[in-house]
């Protein structure tokens, strides 16, 4: 089975959305279906998968601000990352777990922090390595280890693609993005990709961030 590809109107505006991003999403889309020989729980790909998922989150937020001098004016890379997500993501489908129990309308920036600031960054950047753990007197600003949860259907190759289409069309409805605690935090792969291709149909449909893309890109 192939990839689900966005439903985006054909224009060039949404053709520079699509490029920028589609390319990490199909990426992930085959590695929630994959596997790799050997027996045990952790003989997938999820972690490769949410890092290509995190990569389109990336994409589609810095293409708005494709000029690097307006992109540094805006508060730079990690305000365009987190605000994306808070804009666009749908966090009325998806639960975030707070073992602090913090008032729920404040768990979406708390999200969108720690998928940067954890998961993101960290992967990304030096490939999970973090360093020690930092205990200070306020617990949120504790060193937390970045973990993947990956269901994997665990079917045949081609029944596994079909499980991840399949999902690309459902419906979630309280399914678990992310898990936050004190040491670590865990997200969810499955989920997180759901979220981020409805976040991007959501973001090319908002007329601002197509005029801004329009002008950045000169289309």
């Amino acid at each position: 089975m192939s990839y689900v590809r966005l439903p985006l109107p054909d224009t060039k505006v949404n053709a520079a959305i699509s490029m920028a991003t589609e390319q990490h999403l199909e990426q992930a889309h085959h590695l929630l279906a994959a596997t790799y020989p050997g027996d045990g729980p952790f003989n997938h790909f999820g972690t490769s998968a949410a890092v290509m998922t995190l990569l389109a989150i990336a994409a589609a937020s810095a293409i708005q601000h494709f000029d690097p001098k307006v992109n540094k004016k805006r508060g730079g890379d990690r305000l365009a990352f987190t605000d994306c997500m808070l804009r666009f993501f749908p966090w009325d489908h998806v639960t975030v777990a707070d073992d602090q129990h913090r008032p729920k309308n404040e768990l979406p920036k708390l999200a969108a922090d720690e998928l940067y600031d954890v998961f993101r960054n960290p992967l990304v950047h030096s490939g999970g390595v973090t360093g020690k753990s930092h205990l200070s007197g306020i617990i949120a600003k504790w060193h937390r280890t970045p973990k993947i949860a990956h269901v994997f259907p665990g079917l045949s190759p081609q029944d596994n693609e079909r499980v991840i289409e399949d999902y690309c069309n459902a419906t979630l409805s309280g399914d678990r993005l992310i898990e936050l605690e004190a040491f670590s935090s865990t997200v969810h792969t499955r989920p997180l990709y759901w979220c981020t291709r409805k976040m991007i149909l959501a973001f090319a449909a908002d007329a601002n961030v197509q005029s801004d893309i329009a002008k950045n890109l000169g289309i």
